[in-house]
């Protein structure tokens, strides 16, 4: 978090200037998992950036939807919901979002069982998200559904100039879920449909914290060109 709570916007902003103030040759910039909405179960609630109050002084962990108080917002010492915030008012259209002049890499995980998506709050579903198929566990979900991955990565494209999805916590997925490791076929139909909604955007994928069964299926998925 900044310092003098300027927000993340300004704060980035100043960074790529002072890139090109000492000439440094920054080809793209890499976002880890502090910039969008998680929940109880450290899981994705909404993949998309957080808004954040220019008051800010605390944050807890990260900025937390859940309904554990300690894994929310605090803004004066009090905790709030993201939305009633203000500073860096992120939440809206993609062109609102963080916008730093430079391709970036975005990190995901995995999603929380009641995420936004699945109970329809998240903002401008295509009408055809009701039928996106999520294979779900008690503190886990994952999307096999590559249209669901064509939105989420389409608002990044527009939002962030986001080239590369990095899709972490692939150990942490396929242990969490119990289907993915029973049900024939499963686990190939969210990787499938993660990489045709690359595909179809014109992404790359990284993969992070994988095993390697996931490295090993990744080579029929041209999309996937790295991994840490």
């Amino acid at each position: 978090m900044p310092k003098d709570s300027s927000g993340y916007r300004a704060t980035l902003n100043a960074l790529r200037d002072y890139f090109k103030q000492i000439e440094l040759p920054v080809r793209s910039v890499q976002y880890d998992s502090w910039w969008y909405y998680k929940g109880p179960h450290s899981g994705i609630m909404l993949w998309e950036p957080v808004r954040l109050p220019a008051s800010l002084r605390t944050v807890q962990l990260s900025m937390y939807r859940g309904s554990n108080p300690a894994h929310r917002l605090l803004a004066n010492g009090v905790g709030q919901e993201p939305s009633t915030l203000g500073g860096d008012a992120v939440d809206g259209p993609p062109s609102s979002w963080y916008k730093f002049g430079l391709p970036t890499v975005t990190h995901s995980r995995f999603y929380e069982p009641a995420n936004d998506y699945v109970t329809g709050k998240a903002p401008d579903l295509p009408p055809n998200a009701s039928r996106w198929t999520w294979i779900n566990a008690s503190t886990a979900t994952v999307s096999s559904s590559a249209e669901f991955f064509e939105h989420i990565f389409g608002r990044a494209q527009q939002g962030m100039g986001m080239v590369t999805y990095e899709q972490d916590f692939l150990t942490k997925s396929y242990e969490s879920i119990p289907a993915l490791q029973s049900e024939l076929g499963l686990a190939k139909a969210w990787l499938s449909a993660m990489s045709h909604g690359a595909q179809a955007t014109n992404v790359t994928l990284q993969y992070c914290m994988a095993l390697p069964r996931h490295i090993l299926q990744s080579a029929s998925f041209p999309r996937v060109t790295h991994a840490r």
